[in-house]
């Protein structure tokens, strides 16, 4: 028997009028009746307040997150330059080379190469890549008269600029199917590789090729082509183009992996269209790169 019951039955066998006997039966009664529908009004309240804690606690973590995800980071990106030029020109990837010495060559799976620096008011690490019909087996780097070889116009010149994630010691089997036909020069830009550590931009960029176009154009009668890959496509489309304001004129232009800007290529990356239906995407995201010099834009250059 409940402590409820026991204290009702002794309340009923004292000696109570009539009237009053019946009373206190019916209350005793009617709380032992109500306390357990009062548990269960206590248990469903504090269920209640669980679920509702626990939604206000999910929409306060993921508006934060939502904060920080299409509303700091945008900013962050927009007022970061250094992380725009790190998207741009990925130098960190790039593993540190002995790009002159004639041993590395050989481990690189080459012969016939030279190592140059073209000095402007950038430095430029330059690899001059002899044409296969002109190399031997027995061809030793420190004996051949690479300047020589410049000045014979039976073979083209060709001007290789690689793409924003590697240098010019990438494309080695390439360069071995292109010296069959051209006297190649590989180019590392400002930044990659062993040439100055100056400020990356396209305009930059672009001015230290068209310098290294004109060294190459002082010293050779031969025809020279320009070859770019990658982010090296945005590069040769832009000194083709300055070298036509100058009234100078190239032989001819090949592209690998083209792209008509690097904003077009930010709209359409994956992980860039989640922002792309943000109000602020072009102001945080797109004009900062146009702003900085970092575009590339191709669509318009000639």
């Amino acid at each position: 028997m409940t402590d409820l019951s026991r204290i009702a039955t002794e309340a009923y066998s004292e000696d109570l009028p009539h009237n009053n006997k019946r009373l206190w039966r019916a209350n005793a009664a009617l709380t032992l009746y109500c306390q357990p529908v009062r548990m269960g009004n206590k248990s469903r309240n504090c269920c209640s307040k669980c679920l509702l804690g626990t939604f206000l606690y999910l929409f306060v973590l993921f508006f934060l997150l939502f904060i920080i995800v299409f509303v700091i980071i945008p900013i962050v990106f927009k007022y970061s330059i250094g992380i725009q030029k790190g998207i741009v020109f990925p130098t960190w990837a790039v593993s540190p080379k002995n790009y002159s010495s004639f041993s590395d060559f050989e481990e690189f799976g080459i012969k016939g190469v030279k190592n140059l620096y073209e000095p402007n008011n950038v430095t430029l690490g330059v690899w001059q890549i002899l044409p296969s019909e002109i190399l031997s087996d027995l061809l030793e780097n420190d004996d051949y008269n690479y300047d020589g070889i410049l000045t014979n116009k039976n073979y083209s010149i060709l001007l290789y600029m690689h793409g924003n994630g590697g240098d010019r010691t990438t494309a080695v089997g390439l360069y071995e199917v292109l010296r069959k036909t051209f006297h190649i020069f590989a180019v590392d830009y400002r930044g990659y590789g062993d040439s100055s550590k100056a400020e990356m931009t396209e305009t930059g960029i672009v001015g230290d090729i068209v310098n290294l176009y004109k060294w190459l154009k002082d010293r050779s009668p031969s025809s020279i082509y320009i070859w770019g890959h990658s982010l090296g496509t945005g590069v040769a489309t832009h000194v083709i183009s300055n070298l036509n304001n100058e009234n100078i004129r190239t032989t001819g232009l090949i592209l690998e992996g083209p792209f008509t800007s690097v904003t077009d290529v930010m709209r359409t990356h994956p992980i860039l269209q989640v922002y792309s239906y943000l109000p602020w995407f072009e102001a945080t995201v797109i004009d900062p790169m146009i702003d900085n010099d970092l575009n590339f834009d191709s669509k318009n250059t000639f």
